[in-house]
């Protein structure tokens, strides 16, 4: 039986003069931080009150934004940026009744698009249609998976749109 790939292993295989995977850059973690000591240094010069609130709540804010700063630098998620124009690649998920499989494989790897409204959308997340996409259409992945035990496995091929088919895509998903 023939596996499919998902649209992640197919942008790791990809030429990385085009595509790259990297991490968000950490200046809102070091806005958080510098934020948070500052607030430490004007409470320090601030006169302390033993029966106010201001102090104990500026230690506190203190404290929770350098513990978020520590955090959001830490875990900073991977995304995939173009290289030429350094636009991200965003992730939409659109979910359809599983009986909709064998369409809406057929719809993505025959580039219908404009089929897809056709389809009966699920709240239930048993089918889903990923599509990993720039802002402009220039860079469109498009892939469905199926929830089988616990987690998605890819049903059909990624297939990669031109501008124009992403555009009409975007037009039929209302992104």
């Amino acid at each position: 039986m023939e596996t499919n790939k998902t649209i992640e292993q197919v942008l790791n295989d990809f030429i990385p003069e085009k595509i790259i995977q990297k991490k968000k850059s950490p200046l809102f973690s070091f806005i958080y931080i510098a934020i948070g000591i500052l607030i430490f240094v004007i409470n320090s010069k601030m006169e302390y009150n033993p029966s106010g609130f201001l102090y104990p709540l500026n230690l506190s804010a203190g404290s929770i934004l350098i513990v978020m700063g520590i955090f959001s630098f830490f875990y900073r998620k991977l995304h995939y940026y173009d290289v030429q124009t350094g636009k991200m690649l965003k992730n939409h998920d659109f979910y359809f009744d599983a009986k909709e499989q064998h369409q809406l494989v057929k719809i993505i790897e025959n580039g219908n698009v404009e089929e897809i409204i056709n389809l009966k959308k699920s709240a239930v997340h048993s089918l889903k249609m990923r599509v990993l996409s720039t802002n402009d259409g220039k860079w469109c992945f498009v892939c469905v998976l199926l929830f089988v035990l616990q987690q998605y496995e890819p049903v059909s091929k990624v297939v990669k749109y031109d501008a124009d088919k992403a555009k009409a895509l975007f037009n039929a998903l209302s992104i």
